[in-house]
């Protein structure tokens, strides 16, 4: 039995350490499966990920809270990039100027499709070859429409009068009128 335990034990510290090189990474950018933005230097990032409640005033003075909507997830990066560092500052200029997807991992978070929503800079006299980026990711949802076209109603008066419009009703003129006016009955 000893025997099995330290084997196990030899097994999990080589698990440890083998998995650390990959976990040690706390924000990493993915252009399909391509790592991009490996340039930062990194000083914190923060994930917003919130929810909008909707709450209507009843008589009674009460307030009623009947639906939910999600917000999309937000991070923004604080990061420096070095002044000599023109590959980082270029691939940020790009996807922020195409707005490509990105798939932005921050921890334990994913977002699949992230777009670059603003990209301001400071500089400051207390770092000298860098400049600190704040860099907000934002998830964009999308939408695919349907169209579902209406069955055939069994009865006429039972069919749909979309852009029918309004119909005017055939009126006939009496012989008096048309004697009088001129036109035919």
């Amino acid at each position: 039995m000893p025997v099995l335990s330290t084997i196990l034990s030899y097994t999990n510290i080589v698990l440890t350490v083998t998995s650390l090189n990959s976990g040690l990474k706390k924000f990493a950018a993915f252009d399909g499966s391509r790592e991009v933005l490996k340039g930062f230097m990194m000083t914190d990032f923060s994930v917003d990920i919130s929810a909008n409640m909707f709450e209507h005033p009843l008589e009674s003075g009460a307030v009623v809270a009947d639906h939910r909507i999600l917000n999309p997830k937000k991070i923004s990066v604080t990061a420096y990039i070095s002044l000599d560092d023109i590959t980082t500052l270029k691939e940020l200029n790009y996807y922020y100027l195409t707005s490509t997807p990105l798939k932005i991992r921050a921890e334990n978070y994913v977002i699949n499709n992230a777009y670059i929503e603003n990209q301001p800079f400071k500089v400051s006299g207390s770092c000298i070859d860098k400049t600190q980026y704040t860099i907000t990711f934002k998830e964009a949802e999308e939408i695919s429409p349907v169209y579902i076209g209406m069955s055939k109603a069994r009865n006429k008066s039972n069919s749909s009068r979309v852009n029918s419009g309004q119909k005017q009703g055939a009126t006939s003129k009496s012989w008096l009128f048309s004697a009088i006016r001129g036109g035919k009955t």
